[in-house]
């Protein structure tokens, strides 16, 4: 009987061991999924924080690029005002030199009859416009003087200069 009590203490042992050892692996793999999901858990939150930064840096990067945008806009605006400021400054220097230089006539535009019709532009203007280009009177200047427009000028100094 002894013998009997020895055996079934042994196998109570045995039986015992095996159980901490599977109790531990079983363990070990329930801690590894809790792990698993804790990890994912904190990603996830990371991923989240991650979005948010993104999101507000580049609405402040976009706020950056339109006042930027303003900023070139006025500089733009500005560049254009002073542009033309020194076109007037230098037309003004222009038509000083050239009254200094030169006197030249105001022609005056004869009035009109009615019934007459008179060609779209008649020879005497069109070589007033050649007359006043060849002393170095700037194109406004002539436009303004003989009541064209500065494409009419344009056109007629480039025609005849295509000409001969």
């Amino acid at each position: 009987m002894i013998q009997a009590l020895v055996i079934f203490g042994a196998n109570l042992l045995i039986l015992f061991i095996i159980y901490r050892i599977l109790s531990n692996r079983i363990e070990k793999r329930i801690a590894s999924a809790e792990l698993i999901t804790q990890i994912r858990s904190e990603v996830e939150t990371l991923v989240v924080e991650l979005n948010h930064v993104t999101e507000r840096n580049i609405g402040l990067l976009e706020e950056k690029v339109a006042s930027l945008s303003k900023l070139l806009s006025e500089a733009d605006k500005k560049i254009l005002n002073l542009s033309r400021e020194s076109d007037k400054l230098s037309l003004g220097k222009t038509y000083n030199e050239l009254k200094t230089k030169a006197r030249i006539p105001i022609i005056t535009p004869e009035p009109e009859e009615k019934g007459k019709e008179e060609p779209e532009e008649p020879l005497d203007a069109r070589s007033e416009v050649i007359r006043m280009h060849r002393l170095g009177i700037d194109k406004r200047i002539i436009a303004s003087r003989l009541k064209k427009t500065l494409g009419e000028v344009e056109l007629i100094i480039s025609w005849e200069g295509s000409r001969g």
